[in-house]
């Protein structure tokens, strides 16, 4: 015979006075009901004996707490703490943020008004369907077992998404999570998961198993409570080959603190390492100013991102949402390719000085939208027209004729002033003699084209500045400094004031 699934018992403690009738009958029952489950109080409740025991009984059995901290009652302190000492999830709900004590400000907490009870009911709600668990509990733990004998192979009538990607992110977490899972049919596109169980997710997509390879954007100068220096490493080791990490700091003067961790992550050869400064990702990419990550596994791509719906500062309620939505994760597929562009490849064998140098943002006067040449040419179509242009071969084969003929042996460095689109740069820095190259550029466009080129480079130091020549500083010595056909694409009104 087929069980009859459970409904899951929500335990209300609360003053029983008259003024919060309302709080209870339109607020916390209602949100209950919409999240399928119900709610309860002892004094709806008919027994003998002890009332104390009763609700000490009834919070042990239920399947998650909602206490109102209103006026600090001392009945509900004492139940409250019963509860947590039980291990039980609880939800405060109180008019007043000072009603609840210091230490369990950290937990889950509505703040609500006795003029807008609706707005509880819509608050609370949201925070019960994320925290019940199923009321079909026992047909989802029947279809996690067939997912267990079957693999990853979804049945055609529980059939998630077409996105296996997507699929397989949902079985990574019913796997180890399955309590938490709340009518996975019902699922399409979105799925989340609590931010503390996000990196054994990751973990398991990036195992043998999955090979999920992973581009990820990391703002680390904010404080994450879920992952771990031991559970970090371990996502460090099963990073797949093709994996990308960005790493946002806040300011330059974060450089020496955190290059020691780059230096780690670089030292894996199976990924890419960029460094980008946070006021750059601001200015230029203002609506992707996150973390997020495009999770790429054979069967399709999956989007990674905290979910601002239910974002809190607590640790308990922070949300990763996975989306598979097809627009959304190709709009940050591409958009991460853009600031990708933006970003410095990171080097090892560039010291934490020379890392923050090219980090730096525009000069003081000049705003990241500054530009010159694309203000009048087709910077998409430039190199095509002009890479064989004959003044161009002509000045490559006269410059590496020069740098043959002047230098004995490697470790060179050279600085390019106006390097444009990185055109002549990129027919100069596969020379043998050259280990270092930086091209600085003002046009924010070009800048862009070219920093993605040398991005490409592998062993050498090479640097793309987005600076102004006429004031940049290269600090130290360079072997050969170069400009190729950079004045010509100045305006000429401009050239009367730069060169006055």
């Amino acid at each position: 015979m087929q069980k009859v699934p459970r409904t899951p018992k929500v335990y209300v403690l609360m003053p029983f006075s008259e003024e919060f009738r309302d709080v209870y009958e339109l607020g916390i029952k209602p949100a209950a009901e919409r999240a399928g489950a119900q709610a309860e109080r002892v004094d709806e409740q008919h027994f003998t004996g002890n009332i104390v025991a009763k609700i000490l009984s009834e919070i042990e059995r239920a399947d998650l707490i909602v206490a109102d901290m209103t006026n600090r009652n001392p009945n509900v302190f004492y139940e409250v703490g019963y509860a947590h000492a039980a291990g039980k999830r609880v939800i405060h709900i109180t008019q007043s943020a000072d009603d609840i004590p210091f230490d369990l400000k950290q937990f889950p907490h509505v703040i609500y008004s006795r003029s807008t009870i609706s707005k509880l009911r819509d608050d609370l709600g949201e925070k019960l369907r994320a925290l019940l668990p199923s009321s079909n509990v026992h047909d989802i733990h029947g279809w996690l077992l067939e997912i267990g004998r079957h693999g990853n192979h979804v049945q055609k009538n529980k059939s998630i998404d077409e996105n296996d990607a997507f699929a397989a992110t949902v079985f990574e977490v019913a796997r180890g999570f399955a309590y938490r899972l709340r009518d996975l049919e019902k699922y399409e596109s979105v799925f989340r998961v609590s931010a503390d169980r996000y990196p054994h997710v990751l973990l398991a997509l990036q195992s043998e198993q999955h090979q999920a390879v992973v581009d990820a954007i990391a703002l680390v100068n904010r404080q994450e409570y879920f992952w771990s220096q031991s559970l970090g490493d371990k996502i460090l080791d099963t990073t797949q080959p093709g994996s990308r990490r960005i790493f946002v700091l806040k300011d330059e003067s974060e450089v020496p603190s955190f290059y020691e961790t780059l230096c780690r992550h670089h030292s894996r050869s199976s990924y890419e390492v960029y460094v980008l400064l946070a006021e750059t990702l601001h200015q230029r990419f203002a609506a992707y100013n996150k973390d997020f990550s495009v999770i790429k596994l054979p069967g399709g791509e999956v989007l990674a991102q905290y979910d601002k719906s239910y974002y809190a500062d607590t640790r308990f309620e922070r949300q990763i949402e996975f989306d598979a939505t097809p627009q959304h994760v190709a709009s940050h597929a591409s958009k991460f390719e853009e600031i990708l562009n933006a970003s410095v490849r990171f080097d090892s064998g560039a010291t934490a000085e020379e890392l923050a140098r090219s980090l730096s943002v525009a000069p003081s006067g000049f705003s990241q939208g500054t530009q010159e040449m694309s203000l009048y040419i087709s910077i998409d179509d430039y190199d095509k027209y002009e890479e064989k242009h004959v003044h161009y071969v002509e000045m490559r084969e006269k410059i590496r004729e020069v740098c043959d003929n002047e230098w004995n042996g490697p470790g060179k460095r050279v600085l390019e002033f106006g390097a444009g689109t990185g055109l002549f740069t990129m027919s100069m820095v596969d020379h043998n003699a050259i280990d270092e190259f930086v091209a600085v550029e003002l046009d924010v466009v070009c800048f862009d084209k070219l920093r993605a080129k040398l991005n490409t480079v592998k062993d050498k130091t090479t640097r793309a500045l987005l600076k102004d020549s006429r004031t940049y500083d290269p600090g130290g010595k360079f072997d050969c400094i170069f400009s190729v056909f950079a004045d010509h694409h100045i305006k000429p009104q401009d050239k009367r004031d730069y060169f006055a």
